[in-house]
């Protein structure tokens, strides 16, 4: 007699009969009128629950894809700490340059020389390192081979050019006529 939801075969569960027999015991409204009201407020019940079953399995819908999005953050926070690292070893870089910058500077050093103390400091004191006598005389030695480059003039075997002719291909009667051009060229160099 009863289906699978506990309820008899006329659509009523036992608690709606009770419902209705208590209404009915002052015999004022009609078993009818009752039992329509009733199955009203079943199907009221049906909607709800349906609805709330709708709202579970949103909910249920919601949760997953929060659980996925949550899932995909660390990979984004991870990407975070190397730009950061990124960002630290470059402002590293940057004070290591000023450092050496103001060092060379205050002790007269160029550029190349004070990459060269550095490295050959490598990570100790600056100070220490210049006053070591075994990089005094290579820096020494670097002063002397710079300033013998400097004062060494380049070797040129060019001709000069005169009225857009080499020396080798003007005739002879255009080396005389510009002999004095030709000379003043190579004095001057």
């Amino acid at each position: 007699m009863f289906e699978e939801n506990n309820e008899p075969a006329d659509g009523m569960n036992q608690q709606e009969n009770e419902t209705l027999e208590e209404i009915n015991l002052d015999g004022t409204e009609d078993t009818e009128a009752l039992t329509a009201k009733l199955k009203e407020e079943r199907e009221l019940r049906i909607k709800e629950t349906q609805a709330r079953k709708e709202l579970t399995a949103r909910a249920k819908r919601a949760e997953e894809e929060a659980r996925i999005a949550k899932s995909k953050l660390p990979s984004l926070q991870e990407e975070k700490p190397k730009i950061e690292e990124q960002v630290v070893k470059d402002v590293a870089e940057l004070k290591m340059t000023e450092k050496k910058r103001q060092f060379g500077y205050s002790h007269g050093l160029s550029p190349e020389e004070t990459d060269t103390l550095f490295n050959f400091a490598n990570g100790s004191d600056p100070d220490l390192a210049l006053k070591n006598p075994f990089f005094q005389a290579g820096l020494d030695g670097m002063r002397r081979k710079k300033a013998n480059e400097a004062n060494t003039p380049s070797s040129s075997n060019r001709a000069p050019i005169v009225g857009g002719k080499t020396f080798g291909q003007m005739t002879q009667e255009e080396r005389k006529a510009n002999w004095g051009t030709i000379t003043n060229a190579i004095t001057k160099k």
